[in-house]
């Protein structure tokens, strides 16, 4: 095992994410709920020559949302996300009052439990996020996803991304638009942005002349606006300043809050993922629909495991041994937790069974079977890894301090000397690249990942400061440094 071969593990988070439901405020059916499926699939009437602009779009988008394992530099699919196809699995709604306070602060599923709720939930597509209401004439135009971290929403993004531009869902949209909030921060030196200007950099085939002819029609339009929570500019909707020109050069929060408002492109729809403790700086009583997701089914978590193993046999192993154990178990509720477990898992129950050593007990085991696989698929000299993985557990530990997950290769990347080691496949392991013309940065691919090479850092490098991390974690009362410490106390043990 490397480096960490020699260590006995402890018993790390004992958080328990919450299951994959989605609370809305109605459901249609009979004749009306096969309308709304058909007009979905239904394509807008579009000039020839913006019909072939759609098409163009389309393919760049399907590009974007190709599965990782595709994308990876190194083709290894134990460090590659599973592809949407693999990964999603269908929501679940039940009606919810959008102003309900106990689902703004994220404790919805308590409530479900108690009422006894989750078993009246009823199985729907993603299409219908946008579906219209019982006694409505009016499909919703403003819709907020709401959930945990890593319980899926922003694979469901992709998803609707992915399965528009394959021609499966949200036809009745001619053009779909992704922005992550993480990337907006990065423009928040340019004081003054249009929204032209905004999309035509997101998507180079867009000119602006283009662009003009395409927003004439805003209700055929979705502007999707992913990870509110990271956002660090606080959305004002008391201002009032808003736009109303899509070439009016404003401060790029202006341009969300105008989305949202429908000062800007009336009409269009948007759609924006947040997590419970950022709805707050949301005006909700703009908000047309208001969706929760909290998690997997136990059927869907074995679906999981037996598509991601890609054997049905192998996969259901694995999955009894994770049933066996009540916090690695309720933490596959969350997709996020449930990818890094299979992946971590995969080179285990792969391996002849009279060859395989203990199966992992405790979520820093997971963790560390996790680094394995990577040390083990990139074999360099010790040395190398050993540096890079310092090197990468101080940027994740400035990530958890400064409360960020996005790194950007010319300020922290270099600043942690990782620069030089860009091309190694061993350091994609970890982390997520993503580029466009002005910037490119990476992330680690799951938050619970950066933590534990935060921790990994202190265990690696003794002169890194535990008494100053530890004084931190009793001074700070967001609880940001709890996990890393927890993790640092398994890796010593």
């Amino acid at each position: 095992m490397g480096i960490l071969a020699q260590e006995c593990y402890h018993l790390v988070c004992g958080r328990e994410p919450s299951p994959l439901y989605i609370h809305n405020t109605g459901l249609l059916s009979g004749p009306d709920h096969l309308k709304e499926i058909q007009a979905s699939t239904q394509s807008p009437l579009l000039e020839p020559h913006i019909k072939d602009l759609r098409e163009t779009h389309k393919l760049t988008v399907s590009e974007s949302t190709r599965p990782l394992d595709d994308q990876h530099p190194s083709g290894d699919t134990l460090t590659s996300v599973v592809g949407l196809e693999t990964q999603y699995t269908e929501l679940m709604v039940i009606k919810q009052d959008i102003k309900d306070e106990l689902a703004k602060e994220g404790k919805t599923q308590e409530r479900l439990e108690e009422e006894g709720a989750t078993k009246n939930c009823e199985r729907v597509w993603t299409e219908q996020l946008f579906k219209r209401r019982p006694k409505s004439k009016t499909s919703p135009k403003i819709v907020v996803v709401s959930g945990m971290a890593g319980i899926g929403k922003t694979t469901m993004v992709q998803k609707i991304m992915s399965d528009w531009a394959r021609g499966t869902q949200y036809q009745r949209f001619a053009f779909v638009f992704l922005f992550k909030f993480r990337e907006l921060n990065l423009l928040y030196n340019e004081t003054q942005m249009s929204l032209t200007t905004l999309i035509e950099r997101h998507y180079k085939h867009l000119t602006h002349d283009k662009l003009i002819e395409i927003l004439k029609k805003p209700v055929s339009l979705l502007f999707i606006l992913d990870g509110l929570e990271e956002y660090k500019h606080k959305l004002n909707f008391t201002d009032t300043q808003l736009c109303s020109d899509p070439d009016d050069e404003v401060p790029v929060h202006i341009l969300a809050t105008s989305l949202v408002s429908q000062t800007l492109l009336k009409g269009c729809s948007v759609l924006i993922t947040s997590r419970p403790s950022a709805l707050e700086s949301l005006d909700m009583e703009r908000v047309d629909g208001f969706v929760e997701v909290v998690g997997f089914f136990p059927e869907q978590r074995l679906m999981y495991f037996k598509k991601f193993f890609g054997d049905a046999d192998v996969g259901t192993k694995a999955f009894q041994c994770m049933e066996g154990n009540t916090i690695l178990y309720s933490m596959c509720i969350s997709p996020s937790y449930c990818w890094i477990i299979c992946t971590a898992l995969k080179s285990h129950f792969m391996t002849p069974e009279e060859e395989r050593g203990a199966a992992p007990r405790t979520v820093t085991e997971i963790f560390v079977m996790f680094l394995h696989n990577i040390l083990t698929n990139h074999r360099q000299e010790d040395e190398d890894q050993r540096r890079i993985l310092i090197s990468l557990g101080k940027m994740a530990y400035y990530g958890v301090d400064k409360r960020t997950h996005v790194f950007n290769e010319k300020q922290e990347i270099f600043t942690f000397g990782l620069q030089p080691v860009l091309s190694s496949s061993f350091l994609f392991g970890f982390l997520h690249r993503k580029s466009t013309l002005e910037h490119t940065t990476y992330t680690f691919y799951q938050f619970t990942l950066l933590e534990f090479m935060a921790a990994c850092f202190f265990y690696l490098d003794p002169s890194g400061g535990v008494e100053e991390l530890l004084k931190k974690r009793d001074l700070c009362k967001d609880g940001r440094f709890e996990i890393v410490t927890r993790f640092l106390a398994g890796l010593a043990c």
